[in-house]
């Protein structure tokens, strides 16, 4: 095997990196890619379909840069989109990648130190340099998700491997419908048909160190069955390496990085980007993105070769490429990088965009230095709960707390003052509603002043606990393991908590703790639903279920016939946009899945508050957390009825208006019951399953005693073939 080589020198800064291409159509747009990221020091290997002998053609006649191999087509496969031909097409790509060079051969100068997988409508939209700084890290860039929670296909929830029948689906109907309802004949559940691997999904496109690549081959040659499990596997180019990876992760033998590809989903595949979708692409931060298409966004393309730093945009390309693509621009006389109103990465002001809403820092801005974990707090009239909430998030460890203000009348800003140069008081005149319910704000002001650093973002009446948390300053430790593991997001659930007697009999001060005065809560059944959006799974059930929303359990008869006679309703076209139609939803209790800790970076962004997210890495296997949540104080009554007179949350305020209906049947409403256990600690919350710990971030936990709080970083071990294969993860 090919040991790791220094990179070539300064004009070449993708020297260490090996370009995978699966492509099969428009040969002058795969030209192109390979030009450009050859000229920046990379090779590349391409696999093109079997059956596109008009592209093939095209490229012999053309000829490849140097740099560059097209695999011959006796090594090459039919590839269907999401077909197991993807998996061996890139299997074979890997393979003479990695090949040992001819003897005499001058390519092991060159061999790569990572491998990236790329479509033939990827293009690079970053600089070569700043490729090879987010790829080649040492890192292994993937999005990475348990199968569990995004199926492909909504019905079939963790058993979405099923057998198709082969044969191209746009060319049968029957066939279509076959394979789509095949999983309902003999679905089969993951894993146990993994031997124990955590089935994994994700984008297929990734970045690979080649110390893991090798390592992969070598489990795939020693374990021949786990081949044979995804030949028959729905979507396995979104799977086979991915839960291969994920066992990788789970061991502690890589870490994990951000993906490496930017793509625009539609349905069930990615659209084709037009000049419109580039500013989220740039903003991501990712080195590549797709889909492009020269023949039907030239424009889009043009701008994608700006950013990826020639000013001329794809001149040095072949002929074909130079007027189809660069052609419209240079028309139009555009040369500064913008193009219908949008500014490239390379054009891009310095000065920072305003912030959104009328938000404005009241006193000095936040000034964060580096390494500083901050907390942020979106806040109306919370005078009652935020003083106690500031203690427990500078407790754990946070550096510097932004408190954003919408209109308080209480006391709220007066503890914001008494906090100054450790609370940033961030001013919000603008409608909580007509922003997002707050992430417009939350968004902004992270963007602003978060880059770089790990965020608690929470509400005034959540505290966060998480394995180890009894320890001031264990967020810092926790972090720091986070980041070891290549890991962006810890992922918590929501647990309600309460006091003994009547809510309106509760005496709780500012100040107060709020563990003490409201010490009890009921140990939730948790169900868990697929969500389109990071972390692409919710969790539901628990006491405000039970107690307010119990229409919402799916175990009731009446709620399995309401669902099933609504969706089959929901298919007549003149019912879906009737108001009163929409009104006869089955309805959801609340969600209890919140990721409240991020590490912010460019592109990052919340959705619906902190419980969906714009994607973000997570480690397999990871510690999670607790927000146990202090929502039911003696406030609870006048809370429920400001925030429906002013319909300012989420659904015309739904939720507190069943709270209100309950408080009204019964003015000594109380939540303590037989159910009810004290809260004792984080452990306790271990033993009942409503957090995870790991070994790796235990041992973490265990040095940072021992040495005065430096975190332990796990060593990078190899994992081969043979103890992946006995350890069964």
């Amino acid at each position: 095997m090919n040991a790791p080589v220094p990179d070539a020198p300064g004009g070449s800064p993708l020297a260490g990196l090996g370009c995978l291409v699966l492509a099969h159509e428009n040969a002058p747009q795969i030209r192109l890619l390979l030009d450009r990221l050859t000229r920046g020091g990379a090779r590349c290997w391409v696999h093109l379909d079997r059956r596109a002998e008009e592209t093939r053609a095209a490229l012999h006649l053309a000829g490849l840069p140097a740099g560059a191999e097209l695999l011959p087509r006796q090594r090459s496969f039919a590839a269907e989109w999401g077909g197991f031909a993807m998996v061996e097409a890139t299997l074979a790509l890997m393979r003479a990648a990695l090949a040992p060079p001819a003897e005499g051969a001058a390519g092991a100068a060159r061999a790569p130190r990572a491998l990236c997988l790329l479509s033939g409508t990827h293009l690079p939209i970053r600089p070569a340099a700043e490729i090879a700084d987010l790829l080649l890290d040492g890192r292994e860039h993937a999005d990475l998700r348990f199968a569990c929670a995004e199926p492909p296909e909504r019905e079939s929830l963790r058993r979405f491997w099923y057998p198709t029948l082969r044969g191209r689906e746009q060319d049968s109907r029957l066939l279509r419908l076959v394979n789509r309802n095949a999983w309902r004949l003999g679905r089969r559940d993951l894993a146990r048909g993994l031997r124990g691997m955590t089935p994994m999904v994700g984008s297929q496109w990734w970045c690979l160190t080649a110390g893991t690549a090798r390592r992969m081959l070598e489990f795939l040659d020693a374990n021949p069955w786990y081949a044979r499990f995804f030949r028959l596997a729905h979507i396995p180019d979104e799977s086979f390496f991915q839960t291969l990876l994920g066992a990788f992760v789970a061991r502690g033998a890589v870490r994990l990085g951000p993906p490496s590809s930017y793509q625009v989903m539609e349905g069930y595949g990615p659209r084709i980007l037009g000049v419109r979708d580039l500013p989220p692409a740039f903003a991501s931060g990712l080195p590549f993105a797709r889909k492009f298409d020269s023949r039907i966004e030239p424009e889009a393309v043009s701008l994608a070769l700006a950013a990826s730093g020639d000013p001329a945009a794809g001149a040095a390309g072949p002929g074909d490429d130079r007027t189809v693509v660069a052609g419209r621009r240079r028309r139009r006389g555009r040369s500064d990088g913008r193009m219908g109103g949008i500014v490239t990465p390379a054009a891009a002001p310095g000065k920072a965009a305003p912030l959104p809403d009328g938000l404005a820092p009241v006193g000095a801005p936040p000034a964060p230095r580096a390494g500083e974990i901050l907390a942020l707090i979106v806040a109306r009239n919370e005078a009652l709960r935020l003083p106690s909430a500031l203690a427990h998030a500078r407790r754990l460890g946070v550096d510097r707390a932004i408190l954003i203000d919408n209109g308080s009348r209480d006391g709220t800003r007066a503890v914001a003052e008494a906090e100054r140069g450790w609370v940033h008081l961030i001013d919000a005149p603008g409608s909580y509603a007509g922003s997002n319910f707050g992430v417009d704000w939350t968004n902004a002001v992270l963007d602003r002043w978060a880059r770089g650093h790990w965020v608690l973002v929470l509400d005034a009446d959540e505290v966060l606990v998480f394995p180890g948390s009894e320890r001031d300053g264990s967020l810092r430790a926790l972090c720091a393991h986070l980041d070891a593991i290549g890991s962006e997001a810890l992922r918590a659930v929501l647990l309600d908590c309460f006091p003994a007697g009547p809510l309106h009999e509760m005496a709780f001060r500012p100040g107060d703790d709020l563990v003490a005065a409201a010490p009890f809560f009921e140990p939730p059944r948790l169900r868990e639903e697929p969500c389109e959006h990071f972390p692409y799974v919710q969790q539901y059930g628990g006491l405000r279920e039970r107690v307010f929303f119990p229409e919402a359990d799916p175990r009731r008869p009446a709620r399995f016939l309401h669902r099933r006679l609504y969706n089959l309703a929901w298919r007549l076209r003149p019912l879906r946009g009737a108001a009163w139609f929409r009104a006869l939803a089955p309805r959801c209790s609340p969600n209890l899945t919140k990721v409240p800790l991020v590490r912010w970076r460019e592109g990052a962004r919340l959705i619906a508050s902190t419980h969906m997210l714009a994607p973000m890495a997570m480690a397999a296997g990871q510690p999670t957390g607790v927000l146990l949540h202090f929502k039911f104080l003696q406030d609870f009554h006048a809370r429920a009825l400001d925030a429906v007179a002013r319909g300012a949350h989420f659904d015309d305020s739904r939720e507190y208006r069943r709270y209100l209906a309950a408080l009204a049947a019964d003015p000594q409403f109380r939540l303590h019951g037989p159910r009810s256990v004290g809260y004792s600690g984080p452990d306790q919350l271990l033993r009942l399953g409503l957090m995870r710990d790991s070994e790796a971030w235990r041992t973490a936990r265990a040095d940072a005693e021992c040495d005065g709080g430096a975190p332990h970083v796990p060593a990078r071990h190899a994992l081969g073939a043979e103890g992946l294969a006995k350890e069964g993860t």
